[in-house]
């Protein structure tokens, strides 16, 4: 129009081959008729409003549209999904990596330590001599092939497995036997010391410590267990689990022909600790003085379906239970205890002191 050649109408901006009259916008080099539209960048890079981003676009039908979705062309891929466990896909959609023993690192700690949070370290069959610490990441760590085929082994060294870094129900040990744990000052299978994981699919056995937590010391921790076997583990006090502080869970468990030299054959309770059991079976468990099974002392034990058969305490009563002389509490209901026994007497099955208080039903 003003017969000036430098405002002529088809200036080519950004240089990518495209007048201005034929794309949609000048200054950008990415966006042209020709160009690959690119899926929920917020850009119509190809010019064509038919291929505009499309956030109402769900490809696989799971219920998350097309921008919020890391693999739209996978129904069991989305963010929150349940995480399939060394599938080599993050079905959750959270990035994470995993880390193959022996394949990627030879040793089950060499890959705690190269993983970071919500990674997987996916541990293949065989047995693992050495000790562990979650170093207090947000991490699994998985036996691909369970625990009849995946062990760690301690050696009699320490504790087989330390969480004693704050870890949380995101640390997750599942699917080992852990065995030949010797540790000092609680604990020799595994010890959680203010720390709360989750530990599942387990056996922990042939595990010792002098003083208290042959199998598993729990000290102040909300940890979460289930579907564990704790059995043939020594100590003086709760050798199968010793439970101090806190307010853990036990779900689907055999906890079975554990020996205290003192007292607590399955469990002991301590300061003030509160732990539920649900479907849990305590058998053959012995202690020296009392508490075939479990000891209660300053704390509560609340057992549903619980099962106490064939434990034994020889000197002070309570061939399953010992409530102690604190000022704790115990709740039985649709229990069975049968074939406890207490030497000399003082309650083949329950012991109740003083100053505690319990309430037993349908049991």
């Amino acid at each position: 129009n003003d017969c000036d050649v430098a405002t002529i109408d088809e200036p080519d901006a950004d240089g990518d081959g495209y007048t201005a009259c034929e794309e949609c916008d000048d200054g950008d080099a990415d966006v042209n008729p020709g160009a690959v539209e690119e899926i929920c960048d917020g850009l119509d890079n190809d010019c064509d409003p038919a291929t505009l981003d499309d956030p109402g676009n769900d490809g696989d039908g799971d219920g998350y549209l097309v921008c919020d979705d890391c693999d739209d062309a996978n129904a069991d891929v989305y963010p929150g999904a349940p995480e399939l466990t060394c599938d080599g896909v993050a079905n959750d959609c959270d990035g994470g990596s995993e880390f193959w023993v022996p394949t990627d690192q030879p040793t089950i700690q060499d890959a705690i330590d190269a993983a970071a949070d919500n990674d997987v370290v996916c541990v293949e069959a065989g047995t693992y001599v050495e000790l562990i610490d979650f170093s207090g990441k947000a991490i699994t760590v998985h036996g691909v092939d369970g625990p009849q085929d995946t062990i760690i082994d301690g050696d009699a060294a320490d504790v087989v497995v330390s969480f004693i870094n704050g870890e949380d129900a995101l640390s997750v040990l599942e699917g080992f036997t852990i065995t030949n744990g010797d540790g000092y000052y609680y604990g020799g299978g595994i010890r959680a010391d203010n720390a709360s994981p989750v530990l599942r699919n387990l056996v922990v056995t042939d595990n010792y410590n002098w003083a208290a937590g042959g199998g598993i010391c729990l000290y102040e921790s909300y940890a979460t267990l289930s579907n564990i076997v704790v059995s043939h583990n020594w100590a003086s006090s709760g050798s199968g689990v010793y439970i101090y502080s806190g307010s853990p869970t036990f779900t689907n468990m055999l906890i079975a022909d554990n020996y205290a030299d003192s007292s607590g054959g399955a469990f002991y309770l301590a300061y003030y600790a509160e732990a539920v059991f649900d479907h849990v079976i305590m058998s053959g468990n012995y202690a020296r003085y009392h508490a075939g099974a479990g000891n209660i002392g300053y704390g509560g034990a609340w057992m549903n379906h619980v099962i106490m058969v064939g434990n034994q305490s020889e000197m002070w009563g309570g061939g399953a239970i010992y409530t102690g002389n604190g000022t704790g509490h115990l709740d039985l209901s649709h229990c069975i205890l049968a074939n406890n026994d207490a030497q000399p007497g003082n309650g083949g099955a329950v012991n109740v002191l003083d100053r505690q208080t319990y309430s037993i039903t349908h049991t």
